[in-house]
């Protein structure tokens, strides 16, 4: 079996925000967070020995997540769950809604 965490940053669309801050200090935010955000995983899986591949992307997450997907012949994806209530689904979607659409991968959502 192969593992592969991979975590998805929303990217910085503000002109604004790109007019005052570099390029590398942007992509080196993306990188923290998401090493920050993939580490509780990662230490798990490193305490039971569980070789896996880190992937770090920058996009909309959605679709970046089907497009991992289906580069990788995924047979399941496992995603965790914000446990939103219907109403807020109802009213912002849903990332795991949206890459149930957009793949054929099994979807498994832990909250």
């Amino acid at each position: 079996m192969d593992v592969h965490v991979l975590n998805v940053q929303i990217p910085v669309e503000s002109g604004h925000v790109r007019m005052f801050v570099e390029a590398d200090a942007i992509e080196d935010y993306y990188r923290q967070e998401g090493l920050a955000a993939l580490a509780e995983a990662c230490a798990r899986l490193d305490r039971a020995g569980v070789k896996y591949t880190r992937h770090l992307a920058v996009g909309h997450v959605a679709d970046t997540i089907a497009h991992y997907a289906t580069k990788l012949a995924a047979e399941q994806v496992v995603m965790g769950s914000h446990g939103r209530g219907a109403l807020r689904h109802a009213l912002m979607g849903s990332v795991a809604t949206d890459v149930l659409r957009r793949t054929d991968a099994a979807v498994t959502l832990v909250r």
